[in-house]
This record gives C-alpha cells, structure tokens and sequence, in this order.
C-alpha cells in the first residue's frame, strides 16, 4: 500500500513539473 501512494505522488510531482517547465520552455524557445 505504501509502495502504490509513492508511485502515485512520484507521479503528480512530475506531471507538475511538466506543466510547471514545459511553458517556460516554449517560452524561452521563443526568444
């Protein structure tokens, strides 16, 4: 149980760090 609620928060930190980095990407690919 405690296995499946780490691979579950391991996987909403990186979904936010995609949706954190990818417009900053785009942003800067802009430039």
């Amino acid at each position: 149980m405690k296995t499946n609620l780490n691979k579950f928060l391991t996987t909403i930190v990186l979904c936010a760090l995609l949706l954190v980095t990818l417009p900053g990407i785009a942003a800067a690919q802009e430039d």
